[in-house]
């Protein structure tokens, strides 16, 4: 007997990731595929999503392994833009004991994304998609244009995740990028920097978060909290705490991507509207994961099954 539409779930709602690919140089020397945007569509890819992907990359090898791993993962290239003058991203990555840092040159070609508009004209507005986006390539004109662009067009589930580099960014831009959010996701760091308020404790956290939300159009704070885990906070004063998890140090490679890691999951729970506790669970437990291989991602499918 087949069920009722009445009780099927709703097909998840689509996604839209724009921002930077590059090439995280690794200690070792090893080029890895990465940026936060490309590492966040890979695992949506590997969680059995498969989003939008607004990203440019260089006419060179560097671009051209992109563009072929990206399609045998079985994520789409027609929005990757190819930019012939300027080469595909990349980052020195260090690790300094406390987590990586990174060294990012400018003019890249994912500081040139141009507008897709003809992607934008045929994409039904009656999908209400979901546009992720981070804050990095917003250090550009062109870019930060594109995006002022595209969450005008989709402002209805806007996901902007904070991702702070020293020299990347500024207050203006960062406020700006937040007014109009829906969904913010950032760790505690950044939300004392972005708040002025200190949140070095759960009760820091949920006092600022209270405070956040009195003159902001976010709904809902995913805060992440390194080795003490994570929090979910809505603006109805729901919340949710989730510790880390415990793994053995010994099977720790890096914490490259764990963020992103923990960014797609929350993505693929909202999609289908998961009960957020569940999601953010979920979400910890991965980025847990992300940190037991080398870089952000894999493509071992065996290693998105839970």
């Amino acid at each position: 007997m087949e069920s009722s539409p009445l009780h099927q779930s709703p097909p998840p709602k689509p996604i839209i990731v724009f921002g930077e690919v590059l090439i995280d140089r690794l200690g070792d020397g090893q080029g890895v595929i990465g940026g936060a945007p490309m590492n966040v569509a890979w695992n949506l890819r590997g969680l059995e999503q498969y989003p939008y992907l607004i990203t440019a990359v260089g006419a060179d090898e560097d671009g051209k392994r992109v563009l072929e791993s990206t399609e045998q993962w079985g994520l789409a290239t027609d929005l990757v833009q190819t930019d012939v003058d300027r080469p595909t991203g990349e980052a020195v990555v260090y690790d300094n004991g406390n987590g990586p840092e990174y060294d990012l040159p400018r003019e890249q070609a994912y500081d040139y994304i141009r507008f897709p508009e003809t992607f934008v004209e045929n994409l039904p507005a009656a999908e209400s998609p979901i546009l992720y986006h981070g804050s990095l390539c917003c250090r550009s004109p062109v870019s930060f244009d594109t995006i002022l662009q595209l969450r005008k067009r989709f402002s209805d589930h806007i996901v902007v995740d904070i991702n702070l580099r020293e020299g990347h960014y500024t207050t203006e831009i960062v406020n700006q990028l937040i007014d109009g959010a829906t969904v913010l996701k950032c760790n505690c760091d950044e939300l004392s920097l972005i708040t002025g308020q200190p949140c070095k404790t759960h009760n820091d956290v949920l006092t600022v978060a209270r405070k956040f939300f009195e003159d902001s159009t976010v709904r809902e704070l995913w805060v992440t909290d390194g080795a003490s885990g994570a929090y979910w906070i809505d603006h109805s004063g729901e919340h949710a705490k989730q510790e880390a998890e415990s793994i053995d140090p010994n099977s720790i490679i890096d914490s490259v991507g764990a963020g992103d890691a923990f960014m797609a999951v929350v993505l693929a729970g909202i999609a289908t509207n998961e009960f957020r506790p569940e999601t953010l669970a979920k979400a910890v437990r991965f980025s847990a994961r992300v940190c037991q291989i080398a870089g952000a991602t894999t493509a071992d499918d065996r290693f998105y099954v839970a």
